[in-house]
């Protein structure tokens, strides 16, 4: 008796539990199929990603696609001519069994381009030398020691002048026989020579070999030559500036210039 009316007190509380249950609508994944439309662009390719599944696909040829969804999915359809489109699969999507998307094209806005006044004259070669430019850095720019002397001729030994044997140089051959190459490297080192007995005088002065060793001034540049000729070191002394041993040359040499 009293289970009986127990059961008849929950009877409508049990009836509201079971039927809310009934009447909430099924969630199941279900395959949903569908078609891209543009009539300017190709609709094949679109990449189609459920974002809450991770599930995916890419439409065909003629931009059909089937794709596993649940009621509230959300769809994000990507292509390279397309702008993105997001897709949320509300309940009248859900039920349907074949939908339409219609993407809208991507469009590239280039930035405004200002073209202001010039001064061209029509004058191409003109007008080229006043366009401005950055000067090429050298060697010198970067602190590199460069040669700013007047380029050299090279002088060709006989085994490069015969092309280690492939070939003759007929030119440099010419130069070898006749003197030419002897001729100019006696030349290079009379005009080296030279130009270290005049550093030698600026930097000593002619004064100094009159009164310290009693050369004559107008016979101190060929005293500085005796001096080069008959002492092996005196041109690498006066260069790496070692004047002791460059004085001691001058005293021996001066006593003997003259016998």
């Amino acid at each position: 008796m009293v289970a009986y009316q127990f059961f008849k007190y929950m009877l409508p509380f049990l009836f509201l539990i079971f039927s809310q249950g009934w009447a909430q609508p099924s969630n199941k994944a279900k395959v949903l199929t569908g078609r891209i439309t543009n009539a300017q662009f190709n609709v094949s390719g679109i990449h189609i990603i459920n974002k809450n599944s991770s599930k995916n696909t890419i439409t065909d040829n003629n931009g059909q696609f089937e794709i596993l969804v649940h009621q509230n999915d959300s769809l994000i359809f990507n292509g390279i001519s397309y702008k993105n489109k997001l897709l949320v699969i509300n309940d009248s999507i859900y039920h349907q069994n074949y939908i339409t998307v219609k993407l809208k094209e991507r469009v590239t806005e280039l930035k405004e381009v200002t073209i202001g006044s010039h001064n061209l004259s029509g004058n191409l070669e003109k007008d080229i030398s006043k366009i401005p430019y950055q000067k090429q850095r050298t060697a010198k720019d970067i602190g590199l020691p460069v040669y700013e002397g007047i380029p050299q001729e090279q002088i060709p030994t006989l085994l490069e002048t015969f092309n280690y044997g492939l070939s003759i140089n007929l030119e440099a051959l010419q130069k070898h026989i006749n003197g030419y190459y002897k001729r100019l490297k006696g030349k290079r080192k009379w005009d080296a020579d030279t130009k270290l007995a005049e550093d030698v005088i600026y930097f000593y002065k002619k004064d100094f070999f009159l009164n310290t060793y009693n050369i004559p001034t107008d016979q101190v540049l060929t005293f500085i030559y005796f001096c080069m000729l008959t002492d092996k070191n005196f041109t690498s002394n006066f260069r790496n500036k070692n004047h002791e041993l460059i004085l001691k040359v001058f005293k021996h040499k001066s006593k003997l210039f003259y016998k």
